[in-house]
């Protein structure tokens, strides 16, 4: 009687611990995308003055097939961010006219 009361008990216990580590085990993070910079002629003439490539995402640093679209600046093709991505990319919860 007392080995299924244990039983029974250390089975309870597993259920309740699966619980608690499940989300933390199937959440493998936000699948963010990497980040590309790619340097060029002009990119060496910025630096000069002072301007750099920050290389975050919500800059539009990454792949352009991972993008909701483009926006053609004058070096460089700048990837959208989609928004129901952004939270998770950008690890920011604001969207202002900023980005």
């Amino acid at each position: 009687m007392r080995s299924r009361n244990s039983k029974t008990s250390l089975l309870i216990l597993v259920i309740f611990l699966m619980q608690i580590l499940a989300p933390t085990i199937s959440a493998g993070g936000p699948n963010q995308p990497k980040v590309i910079v790619q340097n060029n002629e002009h990119y060496s003439l910025m630096e000069e003055i002072g301007v750099i490539p920050n290389g975050e995402l919500a800059s539009g640093w990454f792949d352009s097939q991972l993008a909701a679209g483009l926006i053609n600046l004058l070096y460089r093709q700048a990837s959208v961010v989609a928004i129901e991505n952004w939270i998770d990319w950008t690890n920011t919860d604001t969207l202002s006219g900023y980005f």
